[in-house]
Parts: C-alpha cells; structure tokens; sequence
C-alpha cells in the first residue's frame, strides 16, 4: 500500500530543502515531496503554472496529499486546498505588516531595485530579492480573503512576533492555530521552521500537532 505524501512548499527565497527536519521528525510513515520553485523567475501566472504541472505527478496516485507551504508558499497553495487531506500553514502571508505593504508600493516603481535577502544564508535561496518575486507576493496577498480558507483542514502555526506578517489579525481570522515562538538566538520571528529556529519545545509540540492532524 502507498504511502500518504507530505508536500512541503517554500515561502519567497526561502530553501525548500530546510524542511528536511520536519521530514525526519514526521519519519517513515509518509512519503515525501519538494515543490523546488524560485519566486525570483516569472510571474505569478507562471508560479500558478508550475504548480499545476506539481500536481500532475499525483494524477494516478492513491495517496493522500498533506501540505506544509511557508509564507507565500501559503498564498499560492490555498487556492488548491481542496487537493489536500490535511494542510498546515507556517507564518502564511496572509494579512502583512506595515514594512512589506510599502514594499509592495515601492515594488511598483519601474527603476527600483531588488533588495538584499536578511535571512540567514543557509535559509535562503538567493542573496537578493527580485522585485518582480515582490509584485507577485503583493498580487497574491491582494488576492486573498480569510473566506477562502478550509478551517475544517488547516492549521495555521505562526508566531505572535512575526515581523513581516499581521499575526493579530491572522489570529483572529482563523481557527485552528498553533502559537509558536523563535529561538533565542534566531533573529527572525517569522523564521520558524526547525528545531534550531523555534523556542526549546516548540518544535516537538509542531510535530505533535502535526502528527495529531495528519492521522487519518
């Protein structure tokens, strides 16, 4: 019998391969898949494509689909809630902050230039920014109403501190949510994927929520 599959999906510039932790905590009882996409290339039509073509691979299959999608992995998946069991959203771009809403303004001006990546090196996929993978986050963000997403099926993990996305008004917009909180030395909040980037314990009681929802 096949397994079910775990799809995990990046956040923007962020290295999917970071989830790897996640994969080893959840162990063998799931099959796993990458959805290795670089928001720095197209448009968002051409990240709406290259998901679609994702999920032809699943066509013929039996498994059940489980989704982990950070950030603006979450924006893009959502629209296809309905392909997934059960769904899991870390610090989804749902509602933003003051500082990405000016870069979204700014993203509109033809001459401005892409931005320098803070995130930690070995977190990021670049160490730039392009300011077309900015438009589309914006494009995506504007898109979205907390009536598009399925509470009976996601669970929102996101830590009250985010610095770049409105975690008070998410809180208040969704409800099944996992209140997480960084590390000590992570400098970002919004930064929270493994054990070395989540509070001590933390990580273990996201696997333990995990484990709990992906369980038929």
């Amino acid at each position: 019998m096949a397994k079910n599959i775990v799809v995990f999906v990046p956040g923007l510039n962020f290295n999917v391969q970071k989830f790897s932790e996640i994969e080893k905590a959840l162990g063998d009882n799931f099959s796993y898949e990458y959805f290795n996409i670089d928001y720095n290339k197209g448009s968002v039509a051409d990240w709406e494509n290259e998901r679609d073509q994702f999920f032809k691979k699943f066509d013929h299959s039996e498994s059940k689909l489980f989704l982990i999608a950070q950030s603006l992995g979450a924006l893009l998946f959502n629209p296809s809630s309905q392909r997934f069991e059960k769904i899991v959203y870390l610090s989804p771009a749902f509602s933003l902050k003051l500082a990405p809403k000016l870069i979204c303004l700014m993203a509109k001006i033809p001459f401005w230039h892409d931005l320098k990546s803070r995130n930690y090196k070995e977190y990021r996929l670049h160490d730039e920014t392009t300011r077309t993978a900015y438009e589309g986050l914006c494009e995506l963000n504007n898109r979205f109403n907390y009536s598009q997403l399925d509470s009976k099926k996601a669970l929102v993990a996101i830590d009250l501190k985010d610095e770049l996305v409105d975690a008070k008004v998410i809180e208040k917009n969704v409800t099944n949510l996992v209140l997480l909180k960084k590390a000590l030395d992570n400098k970002f909040h919004h930064l929270i994927v493994d054990e070395k980037t989540m509070a001590k314990g933390d990580f273990d009681r996201f696997i333990h929520s995990l484990q709990i929802l992906f369980t038929p």
